[in-house]
């Protein structure tokens, strides 16, 4: 599901958006360039207005836990309804076990 739903943006489309995601995991986790959650949400956010999962994901928990913009629950939640059906579990289970579960989100991953 998770492949299928973000090729169908068009594959230059495609890969250009995992290269957003790609920058910002290495500004979020600080891979091979200084930790900066500011802009790894800049580029998260790029990727995910133009409908990509994998970036609407690290979005949703960035405003979940806080990193690089205030921690915001029913933004979390409004990107994370926003997934095609099946990207939770297929997305980050090992990284973020346990990650959507607030007051006010509940997502199965």
């Amino acid at each position: 599901l998770y492949w299928q739903a973000t090729f169908e943006l068009g594959p230059t489309l495609w890969f250009q958006n995992i290269a957003k995601v790609k920058y910002g995991e290495c500004y979020l986790y600080g891979a091979g360039i200084e930790r900066d959650a500011v802009k790894a949400v800049e580029w998260f956010r790029k990727a995910a207005d133009q409908g990509f999962p994998k970036a609407q994901f690290m979005l949703g928990v960035c405003y979940l836990k806080g990193k690089g913009v205030d921690q915001d629950s029913a933004q979390a939640k409004e990107w994370f309804e926003g997934l095609p059906d099946g990207i939770c579990a297929q997305n980050n289970k090992q990284k973020w076990p346990g990650i959507v579960k607030t007051d006010t989100v509940q997502v199965n991953c």
